[in-house]
C-alpha cells in the first residue's frame, strides 16, 4: 500500500509540473516598462550631447576680384582656422572628449564659443586659446542651450546664463566680466533665454522655452517689455 500511494504521489507532482511549466510557457513575457523621457522643468525634452561642427566666415575686405576672409571650420572636436581662399585649413585646437560646444560668434579673426559642458566661454585665435571665462561668478548651464552674441555696431559681447536666468556682458578681448542684465519681470521657467540677440538701439530680443513654439519677447536697455515689430522678428538669430 505504501507503494502504491508513492507512485500516485510521484504521478500527481509530475503532472502538477507539468500543468504549470504549460501555464508559464503559455504567459507572454512582459515587456520591459518604457521609461518616461527626461523632461525639464518646464516639460521640454533634454536635450542630448551632441558634437558641434560647422563652418563660420568672416569676410573683411575686397582685393580685386577675391575676397580677403576669415574661416574657422568646427568638426569632429577639432577647429580648424584658413586666413584666405587660397589657404589650407589649420588645426589650431583639439577640443577634449568632455568638451560641448553650445553656440559660436565671430569677433575680428578670432573665434568665440560656450561650452554648456566645461561652463565657460573661450575665444580662440590661430596660435590656440587666447583666454577662458567663467562669468562673473560662475555659469549655471541646465542643458545644451548656452547662446552667445558679438554686436559688431555696438561693439558688444554678451552670453547667456541661463540657470540664472539673466545676459552677462564680457569683454571680447579678455573675456572679463562688464555687466549684468535681467528683464524687470523675470524669465519664467528654469533656464531662459535659450536665443538671443542684440539690436542696434541696445534693447534685446529673447526666445524663451516652455513654449511651443519658443516664445518671442522684445525688451528694452531698461529691462521693460516692448511690442515686437517686423524689423525684430528680421533681427532673430
Amino acid at each position: 500500500m505504501s507503494k502504491i500511494y508513492k507512485i500516485v504521489f510521484s504521478a500527481g507532482v509530475f503532472l502538477l509540473c507539468g500543468i504549470l511549466y504549460y501555464f508559464l510557457a503559455s504567459v507572454p513575457p512582459k515587456e520591459p516598462e518604457k521609461q518616461d523621457e527626461p523632461v525639464d522643468d518646464d516639460g521640454n525634452l533634454e536635450e542630448h550631447n551632441q558634437y558641434f561642427s560647422g563652418t563660420f566666415i568672416r569676410y573683411v575686405s575686397m582685393i580685386g576680384d577675391s575676397r580677403e576672409s576669415y574661416r574657422w571650420t568646427i568638426e569632429e572636436q577639432k577647429i580648424f582656422f584658413n586666413c584666405g581662399e587660397d589657404y589650407s585649413d589649420k588645426l589650431v585646437l583639439e577640443l577634449p572628449e568632455n568638451a560641448r560646444i553650445g553656440d559660436v560668434v565671430l569677433y575680428k579673426d578670432m573665434l568665440l564659443f560656450t561650452d554648456y559642458a566645461r561652463k565657460a566661454v573661450f575665444c580662440v585665435t590661430e596660435k590656440g586659446i587666447l583666454w577662458e571665462s567663467q562669468g562673473e561668478d560662475g555659469f549655471v548651464i541646465p542643458n545644451n542651450f548656452f547662446p552667445i552674441v558679438y554686436n559688431e555696431t555696438r561693439g558688444e559681447l554678451w552670453v547667456a546664463n541661463t540657470g540664472k536666468k539673466e545676459l552677462l556682458q564680457l569683454d571680447p578681448k579678455t573675456g572679463k566680466f562688464i555687466a549684468s542684465w535681467q528683464p524687470n519681470e523675470a524669465f519664467p521657467g528654469c533656464c531662459n533665454p535659450v536665443k538671443f540677440n542684440v539690436l542696434d538701439d541696445g534693447s534685446f530680443v529673447c526666445w524663451l522655452k516652455g513654449y511651443q513654439p519658443f516664445l518671442k519677447k522684445h525688451y528694452s536697455p531698461s529691462g521693460e517689455e516692448i511690442e515686437l515689430t517686423d524689423d525684430d522678428e528680421e533681427m532673430m538669430p
